[in-house]
């Protein structure tokens, strides 16, 4: 699968500026069903916990779960959902269609991100796995 990517060039310094997206057929809506992903055994370690199911379709999905109790501020909210966005699309695999529902559980101190996205990552490994 080709990540996409979008090309964006400054009008006044006429740089061509590459970023990468995450498109809504990767997203996972809660019409989708993730009430019953989250009924699944999931892969829990200290900040996350990762719940997956097998989907019909041909891709896998993300959907995530950042409650305003574990993290209360809305930047910092906005930006874990980015860092676990930003993993979930680097770990995407040709052959898997799974869903993928990840929960936050505790606040993430930003001395402490470089290790909980190697944690999520290895979590991610294991749950997007063809089984």
């Amino acid at each position: 699968m080709q990540h996409v990517v979008q090309k964006a060039v400054c009008v006044l310094e006429c740089n061509v500026i590459t970023r990468l997206v995450f498109p809504r057929r990767f997203k996972l809506s809660r019409r989708d069903g993730c009430s019953r992903i989250l009924q699944q055994t999931s892969i829990t370690r200290d900040w996350f916990s990762v719940y997956s199911q097998p989907n019909p379709d041909s891709i896998s999905r993300l959907g995530i779960s950042v409650s305003k109790r574990v993290v209360p501020g809305a930047v910092k909210r906005n930006r874990l959902k980015r860092l676990i966005r930003e993993c979930f699309r680097q770990h995407i695999h040709h052959d898997v269609a799974r869903d993928v529902v990840i929960r936050v559980r505790k606040p993430l101190d930003e001395s402490k991100k470089s290790s909980a996205r190697l944690l999520l990552s290895a979590m991610l490994d294991k749950a997007l796995m063809p089984k």
